[in-house]
């Protein structure tokens, strides 16, 4: 699991919504999570799927942002550390190296989230377990 760390008042916003929409997600984390994937779909609809092969993959880093995060996020009590599964961000990452909607992994997540929190997107509830 990746960790990337969000603004606290980023943070604050996603559990003022979950506590008002438990059926949708338990946590800040999962409704983190949840907005990416529907993103993810939502996008792949309008642009197509974006696999990238393994060369062109190999041949692309992110290791300087992820340094960045967590240099900042360990000396600023001003965010919050939210772990993402590697295959969503693996998934988030080709997707944006293909067609540049965001520069960042990280970035991505929030635009994806805001669209939930902003009510422009429409996360379904969870599935029961």
């Amino acid at each position: 699991m990746a960790t990337f760390h969000f603004s606290k008042k980023f943070i604050e916003r996603c559990e003022e919504f979950v506590r008002n929409n438990p059926r949708i997600a338990s946590s800040p984390q999962e409704l983190i999570i949840r907005s990416g994937r529907m993103a993810l779909h939502i996008l792949k609809e309008k642009f197509g799927d974006c696999e990238i092969s393994d060369s062109e993959n190999s041949s692309y880093s992110y290791k300087h942002y992820s340094n960045r995060r967590k240099a900042r996020g360990k000396n600023s009590g001003e965010t919050v550390p939210i772990r993402i599964p590697d295959e969503d961000v693996n998934k988030v990452r080709q997707f944006i190296r293909k067609l540049g909607l965001s520069r960042t992994v990280i970035s991505f997540y929030y635009f994806a989230t805001w669209m939930v929190l902003l009510e422009i997107w429409k996360l379904p509830e969870k599935p029961p377990y």
